[in-house]
C-alpha cells in the first residue's frame, strides 16, 4: 500500500500457492535486510523480495505440518 493515499499497490495469492481466494489466511511477515520471511499457517516458510514492483519469491520449503485445530 502507499503509505500517504493507502492505495493499493499490488496483491497476490502467490505467497499461499493457492488460485483462488480463501476467507481466512494468516501470514506472519519478518523482514530482514533485502528480503522478507513469510509463514504461512499451513507449514511453508517463503523467503521473497516485497516491493512496489510485486512479489518476488526467492525459495519455499513446507517446515512444519500443521495440527489442523485452527484450519477448520
Amino acid at each position: 500500500m502507499e503509505a500517504l493515499t493507502r492505495k493499493r499497490v499490488w496483491e497476490s495469492l502467490k505467497p499461499l500457492a493457492i488460485e483462488e481466494p480463501v476467507r481466512w489466511g494468516t501470514v506472519f511477515v519478518t523482514p530482514h535486510e533485502d528480503r522478507y520471511f513469510l509463514l504461512m499457517e499451513k507449514g511453508d516458510l517463503v523467503i521473497a523480495k516485497l516491493s512496489v514492483k510485486g512479489f518476488q519469491e526467492l525459495d519455499r520449503a513446507h517446515v512444519i505440518e500443521p495440527n489442523g485445530l485452527d484450519l477448520r
